[in-house]
């Protein structure tokens, strides 16, 4: 008779979601400040606007994971909600430039998963670290921990 009694919940799922959305917003603002250092030296003017929609889309989506990663850690609502705008964001910036771009996907993807160079291995990375911290932020234990609380009591 009662209530089981009520364990606190652990922060595992939740740092360790923080803790990709950190590494992913890592590899993407490292990649988004080489590649905007390379349209430095070329002049901005002769990149075209879809390129740059690409860079702007990384860097926003890179926003949203620090962002988000940072309210896990400090256990606010919004943490979890940014972290799933900006995981998926990031992944579709990336698999997006193929076809902005006009090169085909599996020669992109080839160029991405050889790891022979830094922004393309950047981007490779992402592409696996994102829906890890979009799927430990998904967990139900990741939310329970942010909001603070332990299992819900059966009834």
């Amino acid at each position: 008779m009662g209530y089981p009694p009520v364990r606190p919940a652990t922060p595992v799922t939740a740092v360790l979601a923080g803790a990709c959305a950190l590494a992913t917003a890592g590899a993407l603002l490292v990649e988004t400040v080489n590649v905007t250092s390379t349209f430095a030296e070329i002049g901005f003017r002769d990149v075209p606007v879809n390129v740059l929609g690409i860079v702007v889309g990384r860097f926003l989506a890179a926003l949203f994971l620090v962002v988000g990663a940072g309210l896990i850690f400090a256990r606010k609502d919004a943490g979890p909600v940014l972290t799933i705008i900006g995981a998926p964001w990031g992944v579709a910036s990336i698999l997006l430039e193929p076809l902005i771009i006009e090169v085909p996907l599996d020669l992109y993807l080839g160029v991405l998963f050889s790891f022979e160079l830094l922004d393309p291995g950047l981007l490779a990375f992402s592409l696996i670290s994102a829906p890890i911290a979009l799927l430990l932020t998904l967990l139900p234990s990741t939310s329970r921990w942010v909001r603070g609380g332990g299992p819900r009591p059966r009834r």
